[in-house]
């Protein structure tokens, strides 16, 4: 008599419910690639939510409807409702991305604006938004109705920092100089430059260099000098002596408080160059010249 029913049962299509959210124990944390941002940094954000991989077979989105929506936002200004998109079918992680766009501000002290504020984009990766130097994002999800979760990030200037590559160079090396500056990162998807005045001992004038950004978004800047002992400087080619001392320095116009908005300050680094030549290759050997206590040459002597 059960023989019947076990047939039916073992042929009987599988039948999985849709996920719902829970609203007793909301679980969706939120993450940024960074704990801190610069003013025109990328943002990339990850949501895990499992309770909103409605469909296992299809990429879901969340936070693009008025009902749940993600709101990305600063003091001032915001963007919502911002799409997220899941990474994977059936992975439960969603994930989007904004680029910063600061404000009007002079970043290099050239008279130039070098930004272009703007707030704009509904996702997952055309958002921009405007921010403040001392600020926060805050990036919020209406998990279920009534029931939103949020996560902020502070946003902020910072001090640079330069540094050459060695403490002491030959005067036939070439010189690597590092300016690790994130608020000079004013394109995330491009490489930026910035110039670097480089000076020594035997020419206080120096040269100015391009600084170029190692990689689109990473703040670092590096520029490669040679020395002559020669010739005059240009270019990229410093002129110094032995026993020089070697300075870089830039102006940073992006600091944080107390400094204003309007302030400056000299960012500098030293290093030392010798000569090329090894120092016993530098000894010179003289004649012997004897010389009596008025200074006066001896053509002949006695031994008493």
């Amino acid at each position: 008599m059960l023989v019947f029913p076990l047939i039916f049962l073992i042929f009987l299509p599988s039948v999985s419910a849709e996920q719902v959210s829970n609203y007793d124990n909301p679980y969706s944390p939120i993450f940024t690639d960074k704990s801190v941002y610069s003013w025109t940094e990328k943002v990339k954000m990850t949501i895990l939510a499992p309770s909103w991989n409605t469909d296992r077979y299809l990429i879901d989105s969340i936070g693009d409807d008025e009902d749940h929506p993600i709101e990305i936002s600063t003091r001032e200004h915001s963007l919502t409702p911002y799409r997220f998109t899941e990474t994977d079918v059936n992975s439960g992680i969603f994930t989007a991305e904004i680029i910063l766009t600061g404000f009007s501000h002079d970043a290099d002290g050239d008279g130039s604006i070098d930004t272009t504020p703007r707030t704009i984009g509904n996702g997952p990766t055309s958002g921009f938004l405007e921010v403040d130097r001392d600020s926060a994002i805050t990036i919020s999800f209406e998990f279920a109705d009534g029931v939103v979760l949020t996560e902020s990030i502070p946003v902020q200037w910072n001090i640079g920092k330069i540094q050459f590559s060695e403490e002491n160079y030959l005067s036939d090396n070439t010189a690597l100089i590092r300016v690790i500056d994130s608020d000079l990162n004013l394109n995330p998807e491009s490489l930026d430059h910035m110039p670097i005045q480089i000076s020594s001992t035997s020419d206080m004038s120096g040269i100015e260099v391009d600084a170029i950004e190692t990689s689109e978004s990473s703040g670092i800047f590096a520029a490669t000098i040679s020395f002559t002992q020669n010739l005059s400087s240009s270019g990229n080619r410093l002129f110094v002596t032995s026993g020089d001392t070697i300075f870089a320095k830039y102006d940073d116009y992006t600091l944080p408080r107390p400094y204003s908005t309007s302030d400056n300050l000299e960012v500098t680094t030293f290093a030392y160059v010798d000569s090329s030549i090894p120092t016993l290759q530098r000894l010179q050997s003289l004649p012997i010249v004897l010389s009596d206590t008025s200074g006066n040459p001896l053509t002949s002597f006695s031994i008493n």
